[in-house]
């Protein structure tokens, strides 16, 4: 398993280290997840049910990296043959990859930041006592800086999601005119 996860990340996730970590949803991202986890319990947060929220977002987790992985596997059967290889044959700005290997990148990012989400939330689930909120009185800085870096993964997670729809619509508008021009 290891040396799975090495060389995904040395293949796929390092050559794209700038676009993922340096993009503009990964900042926002931090941004919203420091100021919430300063002043969340005064933004009226402080009533929200910390198993609720779980909950909630385990669920949202779940369904989208369900998505992406049947797309990952739609993108990998895919039935017309000349427009995946259209798309092969289109190389990106840096000439590294090409435009089919970056869809099915996308994909496969979106579901392994959905897979990591789903591992935190079980983690909350599991340190959820039954009426506990999102935040108490008693959130000392440890606490902070855990909701810190959980909900930066959730957020950047569920921007990368709406990334990837876009990236779906593109693709869709893409097939329509290779449609048009091989009619």
């Amino acid at each position: 398993m290891r040396k799975t996860i090495r060389q995904f990340y040395l293949d796929e996730v390092k050559p794209r280290k700038n676009t993922i970590f340096l993009s503009d949803h990964a900042l926002i991202a931090i941004l919203f997840s420091l100021l919430l986890s300063l002043i969340g319990d005064f933004l009226g947060f402080e009533s929200l049910k910390k198993e609720s929220v779980v909950s909630a977002l385990f669920n949202y987790s779940s369904i989208a990296m369900g998505f992406c992985v049947t797309c990952v596997t739609m993108c990998l059967t895919m039935g017309d043959k000349e427009f995946v290889k259209h798309l092969c044959s289109h190389k990106t700005l840096e000439n590294k990859s090409d435009s089919f290997s970056d869809l099915i990148f996308v994909f496969s990012w979106t579901a392994v930041c959905h897979w990591l989400s789903i591992i935190i939330l079980v983690i909350a689930t599991l340190n959820t006592n039954d009426n506990e909120t999102l935040f108490s009185n008693s959130f000392n800085i440890a606490e902070r800086i855990s909701f810190l870096f959980s909900s930066a993964v959730i957020f950047y997670s569920l921007l990368q999601f709406l990334i990837t729809i876009i990236t779906t619509m593109q693709v869709g508008k893409v097939y329509s005119k290779f449609l048009k021009n091989h009619n």
